[in-house]
């Protein structure tokens, strides 16, 4: 459990940020993938809720209940973005989502998202993002790693990938099916 009310604050709010990014891509891009990684986000999101109220109930003993009000309306805020992403996610695993002729334009279009494990057998394994060359050579934009049960929002290219990240990446249909080969240990 983290200690600090703003550490668990600054991740309420990257959470829920990326899940909505992810949300209404899951939405465009028909990814079911990326809508079950909403409902992963959205299970560490309620933990972290938790963990603030208990902080919370233990701050109210004080006098600096005025504080506490905007803190709450902050988690709060947060924990409706959080639900508005799960709520996309959700039409996309139950097969319903956009209007058919959108959906058609979007299918047309050469832009994704994918998620892709990085294998034992990746050249990804040990490399920088920037060493990756993944944005130079296959038009691919990383926006988020989760390691585990921990999140890395807006990766830079001096994050080292590991064995076991899942990476999530925006780019060309082509560029993200040889991230996904490259990513497995394939070429």
């Amino acid at each position: 459990m983290k200690e600090n009310v703003k550490e668990i604050l600054e991740e309420m709010k990257d959470l829920s940020e990326v899940m909505l990014d992810l949300g209404y891509s899951s939405v465009f891009f028909n990814s079911k993938d990326i809508a079950k990684e909403v409902l992963l986000l959205q299970e560490r999101l309620k933990e972290l809720e938790q963990s603030l109220y208990i902080h919370l109930l233990a701050a109210s003993r004080g006098s600096h209940n005025e504080k506490l009000i905007g803190v709450l309306e902050l988690v709060e805020s947060a924990t409706f973005v959080g639900r508005a992403a799960k709520n996309l996610s959700e039409l996309v695993l139950k097969g319903t989502g956009l209007h058919s002729v959108i959906r058609q334009a979007l299918e047309q279009s050469d832009e994704t998202i994918t998620k892709a494990v990085a294998g034992p057998n990746s050249v990804l394994i040990r490399r920088t993002l920037g060493e990756s060359r993944l944005g130079s050579e296959l038009a691919l934009k990383v926006i988020a790693i989760r390691r585990g049960a921990k999140w890395l929002f807006n990766p830079g290219k001096d994050t080292e990938i590991k064995e076991g990240d899942i990476l999530i990446a925006v780019g060309s249909k082509t560029g993200c099916a040889k991230l996904r080969r490259i990513a497995k240990g394939r070429k």
